[in-house]
């Protein structure tokens, strides 16, 4: 009688693996979808020139390149996760400052939750407003301009980003990896064979010089080696043990304390586009609407509306504001994930110690210190990799640098890493899963 086939002990594992993997990939299909689907009441052709002429309400090419093209579209994925992204920045803002919110931040799971469900809220009253703030910055491309155009597009623009948040949050529970930041990566990727295509294009048509088409290409890969170089590195402190094993072979590594120059990875860059996006929504807003525009004789929509201009991509204003945003939440950032009073308390518990520095606060300082002198390094690399493409793009000469530039190849990498990273760590898992299942029986066969 023929033996009954079995299943590998780690079939289990792979085969979540392989769920995970199905479902962040029809997730992706199911966003890119969604960006092909306008929002009633618009002709795309009068989009499309509005764009062009770079009069779309000030809206710069970045977020354009963050919702995968979607607002050319004018698609109900035009604001992207970015009213999501703005909400988290100012809720982690305000949970830090004396308060309700703090109290529930500190109060375990339950205040957490509460705070994700206001983040939610604040998050739709974010993409409501910065909806219907588009919808009046493309008036001119609408078939009908009045308020019903406006209230039905502010709110086709707000459920659009609620589904992709819920979206991003499903890819948390049930695929691999950052759900927000893997939509913001699909944007980008999805933008990328355009942004070439276009380049090559132009290249044959002699608009663009042969020379100038190798250099981005250069540059584009310098960055990607920069890049990856900058987010594997890492300073690592010698750490020595009360009782040193005395059965260390020779030649054996001596343990260390790895810290990483850039923690807080593509966050900075997120944030700072959020704030970035938001600010240039808010002064377009109060440029186009009536009632306000016109007040102090016209001059207040005037103002808001050169404020509006200095806030777009390119600009000396948007190039400072940007960078000290990418800085700051670099730090910010940083200040939320690294515990190093927790960090010093086990290396005490397990009898480790740094030469030269005493156990507990003095050790917990010395590694605060290191990293944030680590962590300014790091915030100097990210604003220098984004920023540098902004400045050639102020001659308006080398738009390719800013659409695949150092942010979205900054986002591509560093979400790739963690991926990559996240599917390595699942079938280590698993294979360690499978050794244990196979020491178990040998145990029971014997």
């Amino acid at each position: 009688m023929a033996k009954a086939k079995t299943l590998p002990a780690n079939s289990g594992m792979q085969s979540e693996l392989a769920q995970r993997l199905l479902f962040l990939f029809l997730a992706i299909v199911i966003y890119r979808i969604g960006t092909f689907i306008p929002i009633p009441g618009m002709n795309l052709d009068d989009v499309q020139k509005l764009m062009e002429g770079g009069n779309a309400g000030k809206i710069s090419a970045f977020a354009n390149l963050f919702s995968g093209g979607a607002i050319k579209r004018m698609s109900i994925f035009a604001l992207g996760v970015m009213p999501y992204i703005s909400a988290s920045i100012v809720m982690q803002l305000l949970s830090h400052m004396p308060g309700k919110l703090k109290e529930l931040k500190n109060s375990g799971s339950t205040g957490r939750k509460k705070i994700t469900q206001y983040t939610r809220y604040l998050a739709f009253g974010v993409s409501l407003f910065q909806g219907i703030a588009m919808c009046l910055a493309f008036r001119s491309a609408a078939v009908y301009s009045g308020p019903a155009f406006w209230l039905i597009g502010g709110f086709s623009f707000a459920a659009g980003a609620m589904f992709l948040m819920w979206l991003g949050e499903q890819i948390n529970e049930k695929g691999i990896g950052n759900g927000i930041s893997m939509l913001i990566m699909a944007g980008i990727v999805a933008s990328m064979p355009r942004v070439f295509a276009g380049l090559i294009s132009s290249a044959k048509a002699g608009d663009v010089a042969t020379p100038l088409v190798l250099a981005i290409f250069a540059i584009i890969l310098v960055l990607f080696i920069v890049i990856v170089y900058m987010e594997t590195a890492q300073r690592r402190i010698p750490i020595h043990y009360a009782r040193q094993q005395a059965g260390m072979a020779m030649g054996q590594n001596a343990p260390y304390l790895p810290l990483k120059v850039n923690l807080a990875g593509v966050i900075p860059v997120i944030f700072g586009s959020a704030i970035m996006i938001l600010l240039a929504t808010i002064f377009s807003f109060l440029s186009n609407v009536d009632v306000l525009s016109n007040l102090f004789n016209g001059s207040f929509g005037r103002y808001m509306n050169l404020v509006s201009t200095y806030l777009q991509s390119g600009q000396p204003v948007y190039i400072l504001i940007f960078g000290l945003l990418i800085i700051a939440f670099s730090f910010f950032y940083t200040g939320l994930v690294f515990e190093n009073k927790e960090l010093a308390d086990d290396l005490k518990k397990s009898g480790a110690f740094i030469q030269g520095v005493r156990p507990g606060k003095a050790t917990a300082d010395y590694i605060d210190n290191v990293q944030n002198r680590l962590t300014l390094v790091g915030a100097l690399y990210v604003a220098a990799v984004v920023i540098i493409p902004e400045v050639f793009n102020m001659n308006k000469s080398n738009q390719v640098l800013l659409q695949f530039g150092g942010a979205s190849i900054l986002i591509i990498v560093v979400v790739a890493m963690d991926f990559v990273q996240k599917v390595q760590a699942m079938r280590m898992s698993s294979q360690y899963e499978s050794l244990m299942k196979k020491s178990h029986l040998g145990r029971r066969r014997n």
